[in-house]
């Protein structure tokens, strides 16, 4: 079912329908596409000189470092210190140790407190 849009000016009516719509707004899309691709003639461009070549070794040795880091492997230290938090974790993921039988907790507390006993 197609609809149709209606304009009328005046003694003049003006009628498109959904497919005329359509048609319409895929070619005002494809006009603001060549138009912005039209419009790209602002470029930059870095002409070489001393600060550009210094810049270029600085970057070149910082990129030279970390590819020799990653390919280094990982620091024995920092594979011991990896595998002591891991291990931390797993204790505090442990079930908890029973509690103490002279505290007892409130029941439906929000927080966990704990009441001692009158004595």
């Amino acid at each position: 079912m197609q609809s149709e849009l209606v304009f009328s000016l005046g003694k003049h009516t003006i009628t498109i329908s959904s497919f005329e719509l359509l048609a319409a707004c895929a070619i005002l899309l494809a006009v603001s596409a060549f138009m912005l691709f039209l419009s790209r003639k602002n470029r930059i461009v870095v002409q070489r000189s001393l600060l550009t070549d210094e810049l270029m070794t600085h970057l070149s040795r910082i990129a030279d470092a970390l590819e020799n880091q990653a390919l280094r492997g990982t620091d024995p230290g920092i594979a011991e210190a990896i595998r002591r938090m891991d291990e931390r974790l797993q204790a505090n993921l442990a079930p908890p140790a029973k509690p103490d039988t002279d505290a007892r907790t409130i029941p439906y507390s929000m927080f966990g407190r704990e009441i001692q006993p009158a004595k």
